[in-house]
């Protein structure tokens, strides 16, 4: 498989990935990557091309509270869950307007979400490429 990586920007932390074979863009995306999903609309996606929106979140661990950072087991477990349901909303609102620009462009997407460490993440966005 041919494969053409480009980096967006100096600092950032998302990568396209454009694979000759299949006409697929890989598009790692974070909280404020808009102008990275359209960067690969504009200039790594012809017609026909499908993006693939890739989102790595962190665990959970902490949850922030009006006294502080509190681990997940100084709370109720109904705690924990209301906090993880006002993420996922926020996630998925994030994400909408990630698909919303590639539905404009007419650009077939999909996405593809995975919680993990850190260190994970880095990791299965190595092995990956």
């Amino acid at each position: 498989m041919s494969r053409e990586i480009e980096e967006i920007g100096e600092d950032s932390k998302s990568t396209t990935i454009k694979d000759a074979e299949t006409n697929d863009v890989y598009v790692v995306v974070g909280k404020n990557d808009l102008y990275v999903v359209q960067w690969a609309l504009d200039h790594a996606v012809s017609p026909g091309f499908r993006i693939f929106l890739m989102h790595i979140f962190p665990t959970i661990k902490y949850i922030p509270t009006p006294v502080g950072n509190l681990s997940r087991s100084q709370l109720s477990k109904e705690q924990v869950q209301v906090y993880i349901n006002e993420e996922n909303n926020r996630r998925k609102s994030l994400l909408q307007r990630y698909i919303r620009l590639c539905n404009d462009a007419k650009v077939s997407s999909s996405l593809y979400q995975s919680e993990t460490s850190i260190q994970n993440s880095k990791t299965l966005l190595h092995d990956s490429s």
